[in-house]
This record gives C-alpha cells, sequence and structure tokens, in this order.
C-alpha cells in the first residue's frame, strides 16, 4: 500500500484507523472503511493475533487463490468476509483488509 510500513515478513502496519472511519465492531475487532479502495474494508482486531496456530490459519485463508477451485474463488472473495491481504508485523497480525458487504 502507498505509504505503508514494510516489516521483514512482508505484512504491513495497519494505515491509521479511527471512530471516523468505523463503519462497525464486533466482539473481537473493528471494521473500518478503506479510504483507497471503496469495494474494500478493514478489520482490526481489538487483540493482535499473537498464537502461530491462529496466524497459520489466516495465512491460508488470505490466500486462497492457491488452494480454492476457480469456480469457489468469486463465492468466497464476494459472499464473505474473507480476509484479502494481512497486515502486522513479525510478531503478531493486526488486522485484515475484507470486501465490503452488499448493502442488501
Amino acid at each position: 500500500m502507498i505509504g505503508a510500513a514494510q516489516d521483514s515478513d512482508g505484512l504491513e502496519a495497519l494505515p491509521s484507523l479511527n471512530r471516523l472511519n468505523q463503519i462497525g465492531s464486533g466482539g473481537f475487532a473493528t471494521i473500518h472503511k478503506n479510504r483507497q479502495n471503496e469495494e474494500e474494508c478493514f478489520k482490526k482486531f481489538l487483540r493482535p493475533i499473537l498464537s502461530p496456530g491462529d496466524q497459520a490459519r489466516l495465512y491460508h485463508l488470505a490466500a486462497v487463490d492457491a488452494w480454492s477451485r476457480p469456480s469457489d474463488l468469486e463465492t468466497f472473495r464476494t459472499r464473505f468476509s474473507w480476509p484479502l491481504k494481512l497486515y502486522g508485523n513479525t510478531r503478531e497480525i493486526t488486522g485484515f483488509t475484507m470486501p465490503l458487504a452488499p448493502e442488501e
């Protein structure tokens, strides 16, 4: 992303997110508008993901194009809050981008 700090493992830091661009919240995360892409939003974890097992599962989900059938890929990316790109650093995952849910 433009101007984002990138860590040695390839993850970038989440951009600055605040209540002005927050569009939702839940039990373990807040959801924010992505000002760079109107079709995506950010999910920011209230507590970073530190467990190697949980991190591995998120990396696997974000790499959906490497393991899913092409016919399923569109469904995953358009009908679910599917992780598109992970953010964080070498120790933790702090959030990810995901498709913005349709109004209906």
